[in-house]
């Protein structure tokens, strides 16, 4: 197999894969299937070595698309429209996407600069040169679980690279002190467009210039799979050797759209108009349709780059289907275009030029030839515009977005809070042409940001605080005056419900505002979202009147497909605005307006007329996948709300709501779940506890609740009963003890935890039958013979040790793993495979390490740092593995004649040993819960931040535990044995974003030398004060605070 055809079958890959369409799918502004979602979740390992095994045997079948069409404008005569879209199975996108990962940096990095759309995702920070900042880009990254680079690096970059090619045009860039900051920083983007490069255009007497936008017809629905499968062709290098790649390319292209569940088959509503069977076209709706556009794109594109180089007199910017063409004459304009028209044809991309998406309007008929004499002339003032001052070109909008995008409003004053949320009403409403950045997206970004804001601004008044704490002075006073006391009281009552009631029309005046704008743009789902995601934040009570709007409209004909389409949607997104809200009532660390805003939005739910419109709204489309996936996400969410919410009186409310859409309880058996939503009780838990995970990496509230109702014998309730081994139910252990063939050997330590629960299952009983209960058994007399303490023990034992005992400290968890790295270097005993049996139950320490003072040779009753280091380091070692020692797939990633690759084998035991450091110096050895579901383990980077925060350590520990778990320093170490596949046809760079990052860790000796680097640090630092007792300062380099780059902050990002 190739190179890339390697990587493309790697777990790393799919592991990432699923990331990137983990996180679109949470970031989702559309219906999908959360069941589908979670059930692939809570199956993950099986269903992504299932993807694998296809990918290997080229067997791969696509699951046929579902039509679920999108809203669309009017057309003239006021007919309603809807836009082509599909639901894509969530197996289907993921392989997309490791396919996207694989092939893309190849396609993309050849991709112009001056195309922006869809471009694949690269780190981004800046550098500093000559007191310039130039905004760098990496290789292509797949561990920040991105899939497209961000919002404010498209878009906003495509404008103002436009804008500032025009003045460069009319040589107007000689003095950069004109530009503002954001069109400094477009200007010096690593990744500019030749257009903006010194000298590259002629030099000019004037500065008059013509401009024009095309767009293209139905781009993805008009775009063949024979021009994506030419795209890739021309531009994979090596593509004719790549046979296994071009055989599962055909495949994965096969579209087919089935009629299970789909809506609008055949019907002229949908444009253009879908028929069940083959497909060929590329399908909106899958992720990385975006992608595969610009990859049949990129012969054309790369045509027309030469001719510009070439010609120099025009310049092409092409954003998805939008494309901008600045001229210095407006007859070659119009040849350009003409020709662009005939290049799409000779090409055979599949799309043509809109004839009705022109800008000037007017110019389709001059390009056409059908303009008389007169109309041309119109059209050719139309298109003029100044090169120095190009009004039409100008960003100050994407300015203010960009300001308002980035603004720290919680940490404003008053009017500067008021100025901010001023700014977004105005840009919320006012009438701006789109030429800058479309209104409803304008409107969008605006409705999103005051819904996120408005909470933030509700502080208390002066007065209000004033007069509640003469009214605390006067109760504090043994011999107050009563009526001093009463009159305090009623000012204070008073300036209570003043207060209430401007916060109550602050939010109704905000509320309107954003069903204004939902008003004026009806046919744009995100700004319905928003208005209700208001509701839920701010707990305005105004979701009734939205789910109104959306029954009413029923009765119109024109507007019927949009609400059909509205309902759905907007069940779906209450769904988890009730799981969301029932978590915060109960959230104690929250403010108390955030649990009050929580409540006041529940309690608007279940009010009989909502319940009543809920009802019709669940009607309207109750047999297609939309009605069917948001219904039964409506009915998991309500059932939790009863069960979460402490508050009696909204308890009781949410039950009597629960009763009216008969959802089952979370107490009810998993076969009840099934014949209702068609999926088990143990996916649905799942979905719920994920959206608030557990701040303790528990099983969480919905498991704990629902343990008992789940089924083992079903695999999804099954795999959900895995998270919590301690606290597993007495049916869960009893399925266990009697098919131990659903366990594997390396549950091992899943199986160790468990037999700590009230229920443990009897392996002694049954260990005949099972291997792996055989291998408990001897380990853990393995444990009892050994004399000493294991990890956990030792663990256990430092938890309760006071915190300047020298044992409890960083330089006793890096000399344990010091010395358990060290051993295998020894000869002839030492071997790497000791480092894949790091369970904390393996490890043994000497019993003696628990006395409460040293050995009787030394001076002192007390450990001190000499006393301890002399201790730890008798005979040259302490710590010894166990035998026989068990395996964890959660620590040790590697599996028998899985990966005989020494590079990636080193990367997953240096996992392990980091997963051993991170618990000795966090004293909590606990992995979580989530990661009990085979193919979870990978994902580490929550737990590895939360628990950094909770533990005392160095830098140079940090760095060593961030080089061993994170996954952005895995994906470091791959770039570097395997260049070409992270930077396409970039190859020959180096890893060029890694100043900040922890150190590379490449094998057994650079892991010894860090640590011993770490232990001197610490050593150097560590101080005996009074009577010995022993103290360590513990350093902290303030440069680490900026490891781990993140992408900055340049643009406003889309609504996420």
């Amino acid at each position: 197999m190739s190179r890339i055809f390697d990587f493309l079958v790697s777990a790393e890959n799919l592991n990432w894969a699923w990331q990137k369409a983990r996180r679109l799918y949470r970031m989702a502004d559309g219906v999908y299937d959360i069941a589908e979602v979670s059930a692939f979740e809570l199956n993950l390992e099986n269903e992504l070595e299932s993807i694998q095994r296809a990918f290997r045997s080229l067997s791969y079948k696509l699951t046929p698309l579902v039509l679920l069409p999108q809203p669309k404008k009017s057309d003239a005569q006021g007919n309603p429209q809807m836009r082509q879209s599909f639901h894509v199975a969530v197996r289907d996108q993921v392989a997309w996407i490791a396919i996207a990962n694989a092939v893309g940096p190849h396609l993309d990095s050849k991709m112009p600069a001056w195309s922006y759309g869809h471009r694949l995702y690269k780190a981004a920070w800046y550098e500093t040169e000559r007191g310039q900042h130039r905004l760098e880009t990496g290789p292509y990254r797949h561990s920040s679980g991105q899939l497209y680079r961000r919002f404010k690096h498209s878009w906003p970059l495509f404008r103002r690279h436009v804008s500032l090619t025009a003045r460069a045009m009319a040589n107007g860039l000689d003095n950069q002190e004109q530009l503002d900051a954001s069109e400094r920083n477009a200007l010096n983007f690593a990744e500019r467009p030749t257009y903006l490069n010194e000298g590259f255009w002629p030099k000019t007497e004037g500065h008059q210039l013509y401009y024009a936008s095309i767009d293209l017809e139905r781009f993805y629905p008009n775009t063949t799979i024979e021009a994506v499968l030419r795209g890739i062709k021309e531009n994979l290098d090596e593509y004719e050797q790549e046979q296994d790649l071009q055989a599962l390319l055909a495949r994965m292209l096969s579209f087919t759209i089935g009629t299970r569940r789909s809506a609008y088959l055949r019907d002229p509503i949908c444009q253009p108009e879908t028929r069940p069977g083959a497909f060929r076209g590329i399908p909106t709706g899958l992720m990385v349709a975006g992608f595969l556009s610009n990859a049949a794109m990129l012969p054309l594109d790369l045509a027309i780059n030469a001719r510009v180089q070439e010609r120099r007199r025009i310049a092409h910017f092409r954003f998805v289907d939008d494309h901008v063409i600045l001229a210095y004459r407006f007859e070659d304009l119009v040849d350009w275009i003409r020709a662009y028209k005939s290049d799409l044809a000779a090409f055979s991309i599949g799309p043509i030029i809109s004839d009705k998406k022109y800008s000037p309007a007017n110019l389709a008929a001059v390009i056409n030839a059908d303009a008389p004499t007169e109309a041309a002339d119109a059209v050719k003032a139309q298109c003029e515009i100044d090169g120095l001052r190009p009004a039409k070109l100008m960003t100050k909008t994407l300015a203010l977005v960009s300001d308002l995008a980035g603004a720290g409003f919680e940490i404003m004053p008053d009017h500067a809070r008021e100025q901010r949320l001023s700014e977004l009403e105005w840009l919320l409403l006012a009438n701006l042409p789109d030429d800058e950045i479309r209104s409803d997206t304008r409107a969008a970004f605006a409705a999103g940001r005051i819904s996120a804001l408005v909470p933030m601004s509700f502080d208390h008044s002066i007065e209000l605080l004033e007069s509640h704490r003469r009214l605390s002075d006067l109760q504090a006073k043994p011999q107050a005056n009563r009526e001093l006391i009463a009159e305090a009281q009623n000012i204070a009552n008073q300036q209570r419900l003043s207060q209430a009631n401007s916060d109550r029309r602050r939010l109704n005046h905000y509320f309107k505002l954003l069903l204004q704008a939902f008003h004026d743009y009806p046919d744009k789902p995100r700004l319905f979202i928003r208005a209700l995601d208001y509701c839920r934040t701010t707990g305005q009570r105004g979701t009734p009147e939205l789910l109104k709007w959306i029954v009413s409209e029923l009765e119109t004909s024109s507007k019927r497909p949009l609400a059909t389409y509205l309902g759905p949607l907007a069940i779906q997104t209450i769904a988890r605005h009730i799981v969301t809200a029932a978590f915060d009532m109960s959230d104690y660390q929250l403010l108390e307006r955030q649990r009050r805003a929580a409540r006041s939005y529940l309690i608007s739910l279940t009010r009989k007329p909502t319940q009543l419109l809920l009802r019709q709204i669940l009607a309207l489309e109750e047999d297609t996948f939309a009605g069917v996936a948001s219904r039964n996400a409506l009915l998991a969410a309500v059932s939790y709300a009863t069960e979460a919410i402490e508050h009696e009186r909204s308890k009781e409310k949410m039950k009597a709501l629960a009763a009216f859409l008969d959802a089952p309880s979370l107490t009810t058996a998993s076969s009840r779940w099934l014949a209702r939503t068609g999926s088990p009780i143990g996916v649905w838990v799942h979905w719920l506890d994920s959206v608030r995970p557990d701040r303790e990496f528990g099983p969480g509230l919905a498991w704990q609740l629902s343990r008992d109702s789940h089924d083992p014998s079903d695999l999804f309730d099954r795999n959900s009963l895995r998270k919590g081994p301690q606290q597993m139910s007495s049916r869960g252990s009893a399925f266990w003890g009697e098919h131990p063939r659903f366990l594997n050997m390396s549950d091992a330590g899943w199986l160790l935890e468990q037999r700590r629960s009230e229920y443990p299952i009897r392996i002694e009983e049954t260990s005949r039958r099972s291997s792996l209960f055989r291998k408990i058994v001897s380990h853990t007399r393995a444990l009892e013979r050994s004399g000493g303490l294991s990890l956990e023990d030792w663990v256990a034992l430092i938890t309760e040790l006071p915190s300047d005992d020298p044992r409890v400290g960083e330089w006793t968890a890096l000399e344990i793993i010091r010395q358990l790295v060290a051993a295998v270097e020894i000869f002839p005993t030492g071997r790497l495979e000791t480092l894949d049996e790091l369970h904390p139950s393996n490890i043994m320490v000497p019993a003696s390490w628990r006395e409460p003072k040293p050995p009787g040779n030394f001076t002192l009753p007390r450990w001190t740092w000499e006393s301890w280091k002399q201790v730890i380091r008798e005979n040259g070692a302490s710590v010894a593995i166990v035998k026989p020692p068990i395996s964890d797939f959660r620590r040790d990633l590697t599996e028998p004649n899985e990966d005989s690759d020494p590079e990636h084998l080193w990367l997953r035991r240096l996992r392990g040993i980091g997963l051993l450091l991170l618990g000795l110096c966090s004293k909590n050895l606990a992995l979580p819960a989530a990661w009990n579901i085979r193919g979870a383990e990978r994902d580490v980077g929550r737990y590895v931040r939360v628990r950094l925060e909770e533990a005392t350590i160095s830098s140079r520990t940090q760095g060593i535990i961030e080089a061993a778990l994170l996954s952005r320093s895995v994906e470091t170490a791959l770039i570097r044995f395997n260049p070409q596949i992270f930077f396409g046809s970039r190859k020959s760079e180096t890893v060029n974003d890694t100043a900040t990052d922890p150190p590379l860790i490449s094998d057994v000796e650079a892991l010894l030398k860090e640590i011993r680097a770490a232990q001197t640090v610490l050593e150097g630092r560590q101080i005996s004060v009074l009577h010995h007792a022993p103290r360590q300062l513990v350093p902290m380099n303030v440069f680490q605070l900026t490891r781990v780059a993140t992408p900055l902050d340049l643009f406003p990002d889309d609504q996420e």
